[in-house]
């Protein structure tokens, strides 16, 4: 997954995915590029008085496509299919279209999971905490809702994380600190040294991760060490979000699919009930509903990178949100001239982003 894709926009439709009616709509206007081939099929049809007609009937036979979105707009494609279900032909009946769950928006929900149980603004003088650790090194921008700003959330979690795993390190290692840790391991071989990174590594995740799950937070026995377990719990939450971004980074569909198997008892335990759902469908279409050449593509399709080389891949639903933002700044800059007809228009800046900036610059330079 080191090329760079190729992303093509298909304009803007003046609908609200809120409306039902409007997002069937939306699909018949994207269903017009779904390949598809014709085939005319003879029926007889009896009629009341007994007698027999020849009717032509129009099958049509698709190269599904496989439409990704959040749990919310895959919700609103299921709606819509069983909506036209009756209609005369496939094409009305939108069936070139297979729903799929995206990576990003799922990110966002776990995010949510772990803020929920670990970040509470009543925590700040409990060493430790999330909200503790915050105040510590004054990551002002760490905000309570994740939705708000999920970027800094994300590397709040992430350094945190960090630093359980080398303290974790260092009391598997018994040495008494970082320079130790480091010179214990580089002074070894290549071999030897990927060997004690190993060792290591699985120690951590023997003696301070978790999969077990607690419906009442960092346990209720007295005699727990809930420091220790808060840890603990944090530490196996965000190393799981590590093994997340990492997998969607690289392009690894395996490794993302198999975070989707943890996701689901995680959604299924926080009572998120519709994302739940969406991961029981996703793993259901890979392992037995989808043919191979689906099931490989829906594995595979799910990353963007748009700027090529190794390790430059995102979402393709988070693709699809800077492309809006692309949009909607553009239209920023209409003014009074924003009509709806511009705002159609308006796809092409998206189309050609590195038009956009290459304008002021050049303009810049003739002004010099």
């Amino acid at each position: 997954m080191t090329q760079k894709s190729k992303v093509v926009p298909l304009g803007v439709l003046l609908k609200n995915e809120n409306v039902l009616d409007d997002m069937v709509d939306i699909l018949d206007a994207l269903h017009k590029y779904v390949p598809k081939k014709t085939s005319i099929q003879s029926v007889d049809i009896c009629e009341e008085s007994g007698a027999t007609r020849t009717m032509d009937l129009q099958i049509h036979h698709f190269h599904h496509i496989l439409l990704g979105g959040d749990q919310l707009t895959v919700a609103r494609v299921r709606g819509s299919q069983g909506i036209v279900s009756n209609s005369y032909n496939g094409s009305e009946r939108i069936e070139g279209f297979i729903p799929v769950i995206e990576d990003w928006h799922t990110k966002m929900c776990y995010m949510q999971v772990v803020w929920k149980r670990l970040y509470s603004t009543c925590s700040g003088y409990d060493g430790g905490t999330l909200f503790h650790l915050r105040n510590v090194i004054n990551r002002r921008i760490v905000v309570t809702n994740v939705k708000k700003d999920l970027n800094s959330c994300e590397e709040f979690m992430e350094l945190v994380t960090t630093a359980h795993v080398l303290s974790a390190a260092i009391e598997i290692t018994k040495v008494d600190d970082l320079s130790g840790l480091s010179m214990m391991i580089l002074t070894s071989n290549s071999q030897d040294h990927f060997d004690e990174l190993a060792t290591v590594a699985k120690n951590v995740c023997k003696e301070f991760c978790r999969v077990s799950y607690s419906s009442i937070p960092h346990s209720s026995s007295t005699s727990s060490d809930r420091v220790k377990e808060y840890a603990m719990e944090s530490l196996s939450l965000g190393l799981f979000l590590l093994e997340f971004k990492d997998a969607i980074r690289e392009g690894d569909g395996t490794r993302v699919l198999r975070c989707w198997k943890y996701l689901l008892i995680i959604f299924r335990v926080t009572g998120h009930t519709n994302y739940c759902l969406e991961a029981l469908n996703l793993l259901t279409q890979y392992y037995y509903t989808l043919p191979p050449r689906y099931a490989e593509q829906m594995l595979w399709g799910r990353f963007v990178n748009s700027q090529g080389g190794p390790g430059q891949n995102i979402s393709a639903d988070l693709h699809m949100e800077h492309l809006n933002r692309l949009l909607k700044d553009a239209m920023t800059h209409l003014g009074a001239n924003k009509t709806p007809q511009a705002i159609v228009s308006g796809y092409i800046c998206v189309c050609f982003p590195k038009v956009i900036y290459t304008i002021p610059l050049e303009l810049y330079y003739y002004q010099l």
